[in-house]
């Protein structure tokens, strides 16, 4: 399966569908696409917010939005990209698509914004099953978690060279 990320502009986020998730997994994943454009749409920093498709055999498999500078939420590091929204529709899941995304985007990082050394992400305490993705990408746990949406979110982080390995 050929895993692609396509940078989409912020408008064209409410337009996205075909991702399936469950209820839980939509929460999880920052809610419905309509609510994270409204959301993006409200932030003063929106520029360094940049929305991907992620595209398996040519049709959209996923989502996610990585942010930057001034975007950066209050627990990542001044030097890291953080990672949000991260989504794989229900049928794709399973096959690989995730972790190889996870892969293309530390790439596009490393190409675009090479002075950022880490990626960081927040996970609710109670989502076992992203938790467990990320760990098996490379991502470790930090001592730091904080009130996310949906109550406690612990913060994972992952140097970018270390996620740009092949063999995840």
């Amino acid at each position: 399966m050929e895993v692609s990320l396509k940078q989409i502009q912020h408008a064209e986020i409410v337009t996205i569908s075909g991702i399936e998730l469950s209820a839980r997994e939509e929460d999880f994943a920052g809610g419905s696409m309509t609510a994270i454009a409204g959301r993006l749409k409200a932030r003063p920093n929106s520029e360094d917010c940049l929305p991907f498709l992620i595209m398996a055999d040519c049709k959209i498999a996923g989502f996610l939005m990585l942010r930057k500078g001034q975007a950066l939420p209050d627990w990542a590091a001044p030097d890291a990209v953080s990672l949000h929204n991260f989504r794989i529709s229900g049928n794709m899941q399973g096959r690989g698509c995730g972790t190889t995304a996870v892969v293309r985007a530390a790439r596009w990082i490393a190409t675009h914004w090479p002075q950022a050394s880490k990626l960081m992400l927040s996970v609710n305490v109670d989502n076992f099953a992203a938790r467990g993705f990320y760990l098996r990408c490379g991502f470790q746990e930090t001592t730091e978690s904080h009130n996310g949406r949906l109550g406690v979110e612990h913060i994972m982080s992952c140097r970018v060279s270390d996620l740009m390995r092949e063999s995840l």
